[in-house]
């Protein structure tokens, strides 16, 4: 297929802000530009990407088709559905709230929601955050049957509330929609307001984010992509979902030059104290002091040792991601009107960018713990992974290494940052082992917001 050449409408590079060890700043553009056009044709679903550093675009840019029917083009100011980065939204409102006094991170969510079936576990605020409540993540957009169906919260909850918890709060990290449905019910509870009303007023118009939406099917937006899916062949329309349904968990719309704007607004302070934003940027910890990457609506990653924050959000015909690199000052932010994971990774291909403003620095810079041989061999074996692949950890001079079964001879030294985390040396994977109740050795493997989930074969 013939590759699509980025749309001329908006292309900001000012090359004197970056510097990459030998690496020139033009070079970075075309790098950039290739990696994006070969992926995102001329005539398919589009991308919109941005790249700032210190809140200053470098690189902003649109490629393929906003509307393949119409052939309308993407362009910077077309508004996406950004799904899960919603949730940096909800967990900044509720730290907006804590601030004012209006909530603590320590109450019981039965404080809000007396009602809600906990089952004697004390489910708190905190919990719902950073996913450990052990509320189950199915919502109506997981039932086909639902999906199309505009429903109040209210009628949400009630759908969340009939499914059991997995586990008791704090004990495990589990990836919830659901709790952050409760999350924007508390904030309307507490506020008086609904939560489209709260983030509009307190939120976008405060930040200027004056092309940002709740998500709406019925009301006309300037600028609104259409959204697709790839069925193996061909694009075809994305099936069509309630707006209503994502609610606090997912159901904004924005532009990257929005996103941008909240980027800067949550470095400068703007809307919570940094001492705030530093506790939702940088992981938390289950009741037993282990370590998770996810904080409130961010996940803390390590890229070529760098530390950054991302999250990444996906609804019915669109993906983003979002990746910010604290100590180079880096934001990149790119939507796509394609739920298309095989063939329009975008995760991947903001993780690639991101690798082009990050140093490979030695294994000295990374914050790592001293862990016993003992405290390795815990996780010595084979382990099956979700995507039926397999991967082998083994222990080889005092350090654990990691390689596929189907590449014996590729390893590569896992870097313990505690007794359950590591990272690969130079990689963006990261690795999180636990043992379950019945003694079944697992393992987390984690690339941005991609998990794969493994189990101790032998």
């Amino acid at each position: 297929m013939k590759t699509f050449r980025a749309a001329k409408i908006c292309s900001v590079l000012f090359i004197s802000l970056v510097s990459i060890k030998s690496i020139q700043s033009q070079n970075i553009e075309s790098q950039i530009d290739k990696l994006i056009s070969k992926t995102y044709i001329e005539n398919g679903p589009g991308i919109a990407i941005l790249i700032a550093k210190n809140g200053i675009p470098l690189y902003k840019k649109s490629f393929g088709k906003s509307n393949i029917e119409l052939n309308s083009n993407v362009n910077t100011e077309s508004v996406f559905q950004i799904g899960s980065l919603t949730k940096q939204f909800t967990a900044t409102a509720i730290l907006m709230l804590e601030e004012k006094g209006k909530l603590k991170l320590t109450d019981n969510i039965t404080k809000y929601l007396p009602d809600y079936p906990t089952n004697g576990n004390n489910i708190t605020i905190h919990n719902l955050l950073n996913h450990t409540s052990g509320i189950r993540g199915r919502t109506p957009i997981s039932d086909s049957k639902l999906m199309a169906i505009d429903m109040k919260v209210e009628q949400l909850i009630e759908y969340i509330k009939k499914q059991p918890l997995k586990f008791n709060s704090g004990e495990q990290f589990s990836y919830s929609n659901s709790g952050y449905i409760l999350l924007g019910r508390i904030i309307e509870i507490v506020t008086g307001n609904s939560y489209e009303e709260f983030i509009e007023n307190y939120i976008f118009k405060k930040v200027k984010m004056n092309d940002s939406k709740y998500g709406n099917n019925k009301e006309i937006i300037k600028n609104r992509a259409s959204g697709y899916q790839f069925n193996g062949k061909d694009y075809i329309n994305a099936t069509y979902m309630s707006m209503t349904l994502p609610y606090a968990s997912g159901s904004i719309l924005s532009t990257v030059d929005d996103l941008l704007k909240w980027q800067n607004a949550l470095n400068s302070g703007m809307l919570i104290k940094q001492s705030n934003f530093m506790k939702a940027t940088n992981g938390s910890v289950l009741n037993n002091g282990q370590k998770i990457p996810y904080g409130y609506g961010w996940y803390k990653r390590k890229i070529n040792n760098s530390t950054a924050i991302a999250h990444g959000g996906t609804t019915s015909g669109f993906m983003s991601n979002s990746i910010y690199l604290k100590k180079e000052n880096v934001y990149i932010i790119a939507l796509t009107n394609c739920y298309c994971k095989k063939n329009k990774d975008i995760q991947k291909i903001t993780y690639e960018i991101a690798s082009l403003f990050t140093q490979n620095t030695s294994e000295t810079d990374i914050e790592k713990v001293q862990l016993s041989n003992n405290e390795l061999r815990k996780w010595i074996g084979t382990y099956r992974l979700a995507n039926n692949t397999s991967i082998s950890i083994e222990l080889i001079n005092n350090n654990l290494y990691g390689y596929s079964t189907k590449k014996e001879n590729i390893k590569h030294k896992l870097i313990p940052l505690s007794k359950n985390d590591f990272i690969f040396e130079n990689k963006k994977f990261s690795f999180y082992f636990t043992i379950s109740r019945e003694g079944e050795k697992q393992v987390k493997m984690s690339s941005g917001n991609r998990t794969l989930l493994g189990v101790q074969t032998k």
